[in-house]
């Protein structure tokens, strides 16, 4: 399957830092590069996404998602190397849910 280009913004603000991704960006930028991926892998730090009581957070493709654990954070990139760019929803992982992700749909 075809891989496609991701961008991934992780907060770096001191709440979502001191709760796992200082972590996370260490463990991606090691994946990227062991897997050769700094073509289709854009790592951005940023300061805070707003969203404090709900880190760590980090944002694929303009996809933010929540609570996310250090160790989660290669898989929610895999997921999003796979998918079709013009792919576009809100996924948000919430602490305590039973799946790593939960896709929230449009609002009506």
């Amino acid at each position: 399957m075809k891989q496609h280009k991701v961008e991934v913004e992780l907060c770096l603000g001191s709440a979502c830092y001191s709760r796992g991704n200082g972590e996370a960006i260490d463990i991606l930028e090691k994946f990227v590069h062991t897997e050769a991926l700094e073509e289709l892998v854009s790592l951005k730090g940023r300061l805070c996404t707003e969203e404090c009581a709900r880190g760590p957070c980090i944002r694929l493709n303009g996809t933010l998602y929540t609570g996310v654990l250090p160790e989660c954070a290669v898989d929610l990139l895999r997921y999003h190397l796979q998918q079709p760019e013009t792919e576009d929803t809100q996924a948000v992982t919430k602490p305590g849910d039973s799946e790593k992700t939960q896709k929230e749909g449009p609002q009506s």
